[in-house]
């Protein structure tokens, strides 16, 4: 019972869980003891729960809104590297390994064999995938299943149009990849693969297209609805995060670790410069980083709210605000 329900929680901090009206629902009593009490459950002393791989730093994609030009140059991860950090998991229980961050995971040509490894390990590990969906063709669609991947989640922001050229800022018509999801949902096994769509509304955004959402809907895709960040204060102009008046400690740091395509070890999935590195994944292991010194001062900076040079990028963003806090009020004193 202690896993299932460290599986639910997992899921609905993380952003994983499938059930939109449920993450609402439970999302609506975030001050709840029994929320707090299952959040503060998930904290490892010895490893993260969640490793984010950055499979690829490539992209088919220009979106506006991403702060990828801001990373270090870099094509794909190691599968070397992946596969070091997939086998020092297997000694803290199950993790749940997220392939994304800047990139489109689909371009790297290893991808079905980094995901394929991790569900071979003796550990029963997760995986989620997040893509743009563009590349999901036919030979695609067979991979992610053959690697026995968990969970799907296509990128695709709104269902106009017009509207999508702009966000992918190329000339990308936007039924080529719908032609895709339908595809995959014919997949024999597509059953088994938990396929999310993920909208983000915009200050211009039209009503989304309900005949459609009901057809994905009928096809076996959950739909989210999410809200664009300034990534770590990269980004400026597509926020659509409301603040809180009062700040509150950012889960990442607490939950979750990035892993680079060249083994930067960041606190922040959206730390485009690295500027929150604590060591590098070729040189060190993960259990080091996680139970080091800094990260424990930058586990205090969040704690406190007072950031140094330390955590200075953390000063402008505001994508903590648009996640849960998972704190008491005293353990922030």
């Amino acid at each position: 019972m202690f896993n299932l329900n460290r599986t639910i929680f997992k899921n609905l901090i993380l952003g994983n869980s499938p059930n939109e009206f449920f993450d609402q629902a439970f999302m609506s009593s975030l001050k709840s003891v029994f929320y707090k009490v299952g959040t503060q459950s998930l904290k490892d002393k010895n490893f993260p729960i969640q490793i984010n791989l950055e499979v690829s730093r490539s992209c088919n994609y220009d979106c506006p809104f991403c702060a990828r030009k801001e990373a270090p140059e870099g094509m794909h991860i190691p599968f070397d590297l992946a596969k070091k950090v997939i086998l020092e998991a297997n000694d803290y229980g199950p993790t749940t390994f997220a392939l994304h961050m800047w990139g489109e995971p689909l371009m790297n040509p290893e991808w079905p064999k980094i995901v394929r490894f991790i569900h071979d390990q003796p550990v029963a590990h997760g995986t989620t995938m997040t893509t743009n969906g563009y590349l999901l063709n036919k030979t695609n669609i067979n991979k992610v299943f053959e690697s026995g991947l968990s969970q799907l989640i296509i990128s695709l922001h709104t269902f106009d149009e017009e509207e999508y050229k702009l966000r992918v800022g190329k000339d990308i018509k936007l039924e080529k990849v719908l032609e895709n999801l339908r595809e995959l949902s014919k997949h024999p096994e597509a059953k088994s693969l938990t396929k999310i769509i993920r909208l983000f509304s915009t200050k211009n955004e039209p009503e989304n297209n309900p005949t459609l959402i009901k057809e994905f809907e009928a096809l076996g895709y959950y739909i989210e609805n999410e809200v664009y960040d300034n990534s770590a204060n990269f980004i400026e102009g597509w926020s659509e995060v409301k603040v809180k008046s009062e700040r509150y400690p950012c889960y990442h740091p607490f939950l979750t670790l990035t892993v680079t395509v060249q083994g930067d070890v960041t606190i922040c999935c959206v730390d485009a410069n690295h500027s929150l590195k604590i060591g590098n994944a070729f040189e060190e292991n993960i259990h080091n980083l996680w139970t080091g010194e800094k990260l424990k001062k930058m586990q205090l900076e969040h704690m406190t709210g007072k950031f140094t040079s330390l955590c200075e990028i953390c000063k402008g963003c505001d994508t903590w605000a648009d996640k849960p806090d998972i704190f008491f009020d005293f353990q922030k004193k």
